[in-house]
């Protein structure tokens, strides 16, 4: 509105200057158009009074129509909302020391493919063998999410030089787990769900053998596995996305839909 009123001030103004710029005689028709510019001035002096006047009232109006909207925008936002995933994971490595006995004994078999458990409840596995991680992840459905955990290691090792020598280096390694997840949320709310994983480990270190060029120099093992997995809505899964033998991974996933506006999932039992 504001801009409007500064609008029509300007084409007036315009006017009376044009006007004015033309050739004209004080008398007759010329007086007469002297007595209208004058009256047009006069009320464009009053009109930009009452303009700013009115501006405080203007620019409150304002406001409220941009608060108004902003409560409109959020109103329409939440209606719109995407229904959200929470994973609850667990990450147990089979090669650890007992880790296999201790999931045969609880669980039984090791599963070849995603499997629900017997029990429908969110495994606590705090004190299990072979534990890697029990990271929680909180998306929307069909967006994209990641994790990474890990930590740095300053490892020192020993480099031959060209004399034969050795001398004492440091160098720093990185091991740990990422892990990207996307679901998309079934009508009988359940998830289609696309995981790839990434460990890395410290494996071992360089031996010395004759003329070798580094002694203890930190050995990574990566590996790494996709897969697509369905499923049903609170039930912990087994899967195995790192199989290799009694090398791999274990990972128990469970998916609980969150739909915007309903209560708030129960806690796991």
């Amino acid at each position: 509105m504001v801009r409007i009123i500064t609008f029509i001030l300007l084409a007036l103004t315009t006017a009376v200057t044009m006007a004015r710029a033309q050739p004209g005689s004080r008398s007759g028709a010329g007086a007469g158009a002297q007595h209208a510019f004058e009256r047009i001035e006069k009320s464009l002096r009053e009109f930009e009074a009452l303009a700013q006047a009115q501006e405080p009232r203007i620019r409150a109006l304002i406001d409220e129509l941009r608060q108004s909207a902003e409560n409109l925008r959020q109103a329409l936002t939440g209606e719109e909302q995407k229904r959200q995933i929470q994973y609850r994971i667990r990450l147990v490595d089979l090669s650890a020391k007992g880790a296999e006995e201790a999931w045969r004994a609880r669980f039984g078999a090791i599963p070849t493919e995603a499997c629900p458990l017997r029990d429908s409840g969110d495994h606590d596995l705090k004190d299990f063998p072979g534990l890697i991680a029990a990271p929680q992840i909180l998306t929307e459905d069909g967006q994209q999410a990641q994790l990474s955990i890990g930590e740095d290691h300053e490892c020192a090792y020993l480099e031959r030089v060209e004399s034969g020598a050795y001398l004492p280096r440091t160098t720093t390694v990185s091991d740990g787990l990422r892990l990207m997840l996307e679901g998309s949320v079934l009508e009988d709310g359940s998830t289609v769900t696309e995981l790839e994983i990434d460990l890395t480990r410290i494996a071992g270190k360089t031996e010395y053998v004759p003329e070798a060029p580094t002694v203890g120099m930190p050995l990574l093992s990566r590996k790494a596995g996709k897969m697509t997995v369905v499923l049903g809505g609170d039930r912990t899964y087994a899967l195995m996305p790192l199989a290799e033998g009694k090398d791999g991974v274990i990972m128990l996933i469970r998916a609980t839909v969150i739909v915007p506006g309903a209560a708030t999932p129960a806690k796991d039992r």
